[in-house]
């Protein structure tokens, strides 16, 4: 066997270690940060070792949080799968995958400082959001009915390829389908709500769609942008803003 060459030093996190680690594309709804992570092998600068809850697959993008509350000191970064194994053993199986960081979202605490290359107060850092115009929020009682444009739809076949809403903003949507939508293609999007009770419509341009690698069914997150709107969706829409952010 050849020995295994290692550019940083490992540690073995101890008892006072909490570790989560999601699936870095779809973490809208509780219900899609489902943690992969049981244990913590050991961690460096470079990536973490982890006993997780399947056999995950290589390259698939993930949100990685480290965290040790008695000593008020996180460390949160995106992560790509770089290896992921299967080992049995006396009846018994434990899936192991190593993650390489891509890039370092949060770190704060001394516990936790080696892994930025730096100490850092104990006090939380800010993390800047995204370059987003108008914030997202997540109303999980809505009905979502997205009909593409297409030739099926002149022929008066109408198909519904979305599953459910996965957050909204008053600039666009982001939703989750049954099949790949293909970017720049126009849509017809409907919302219906429950709290408050409305409806709205808009016509919207696909921006991006990207496959749920994680999912053994054939599942899609599509991000949507509004291009037109009636005046009285507009206003029930910002009603709804004002509802979920205040």
């Amino acid at each position: 066997m050849h020995a295994e060459r290692r550019k940083c030093s490992r540690i073995k996190p101890d008892l006072g270690f909490v570790c989560s680690c999601t699936n870095a594309e779809f973490s809208g709804h509780a219900a899609d940060r489902y943690n992969l992570a049981t244990r913590v092998l050991d961690v460096s600068p470079r990536g973490v070792c982890l006993v997780t809850t399947g056999r995950l697959r290589e390259r698939v993008p993930l949100i990685v949080d480290l965290s040790v509350p008695q000593m008020l000191a996180r460390f949160k970064a995106r992560a790509v799968v770089r290896w992921s194994r299967t080992l049995e053993r006396g009846g018994r199986t434990a899936h192991v995958a190593g993650l390489a960081f891509d890039r370092v979202l949060e770190c704060y605490g001394d516990r936790l400082s080696f892994l930025s290359g730096r100490r850092d107060d104990p006090s939380p850092a800010r993390t800047r959001e995204p370059r987003r115009r108008f914030k997202r929020f997540c109303p999980r009682d809505a009905r979502v009915v997205c009909t593409p444009r297409d030739l099926w739809r002149l022929l008066g076949f109408r198909s519904n390829p979305a599953l459910r809403l996965q957050d909204l903003s008053q600039g666009g949507a982001q939703i989750v389908c049954s099949k790949r939508l293909k970017p720049g293609r126009t849509v017809d999007l409907a919302l219906d709500f429950d709290r408050p009770r409305a409806t709205v419509a808009a016509e919207a341009v696909v921006r991006w769609c990207r496959r749920d690698t994680l999912s053994l069914e054939s599942r899609w997150h599509a991000g949507l942008v509004f291009r037109r709107m009636d005046p009285g969706h507009e206003e029930r829409l910002a009603a709804l803003d004002r509802q979920y952010l205040g």
